[in-house]
């Protein structure tokens, strides 16, 4: 066991320079400062830069997509969330706004898979309450929908 481990750390590591780290939680804390300051433009920069230099950065794209949904750009929102997910597949305040956002979009039958898929990660707080009353009305709207098209 103990040849396995050393057999582990020999194979694993390698050479560790200071001066080419860069913290990207410190960088999130910058930008998360710099729209609250109002700083916009600059914020939304500095999350493309982050999502940029690492695209499986889930928080940085969460944060884009906050910050594009207060000006109003659904689409570009809706995108930033669905790779948030694909970043990180169990964040659930992105599954929960992004069905939200579908939900408003008339897109029922996504935001309901997305509703099903927040249920699963979140059932019991009482954002889950209004996701299973989100489902029920997706699912109702989808139904309608369907039963109009077969007239």
């Amino acid at each position: 066991m103990l040849d396995l481990a050393a057999h582990i750390v020999q194979t694993k590591s390698g050479h560790f320079d200071p001066s080419q780290f860069e913290d990207r939680y410190e960088n999130a804390l910058i930008d998360l400062l710099l729209r609250a300051d109002g700083r916009k433009v600059e914020a939304e920069a500095a999350f493309r830069a982050a999502t940029s230099a690492d695209p499986m950065f889930g928080e940085a794209w969460y944060n884009l997509s906050d910050l594009l949904d207060e000006q109003g750009r659904s689409e570009a929102t809706i995108d930033c969330l669905r790779r948030a997910l694909h970043a990180a597949p169990e964040y659930v305040d992105a599954m929960f706004n992004l069905a939200l956002l579908l939900q408003r979009s008339n897109r029922h039958n996504e935001a309901a898979g997305y509703w099903r898929r927040y249920l699963v990660n979140d059932g019991q707080t009482e954002w889950a309450a209004r996701a299973r009353r989100s489902l029920k009305f997706c699912e109702m709207q989808v139904h309608t929908s369907l039963r109009h098209t077969m007239k």
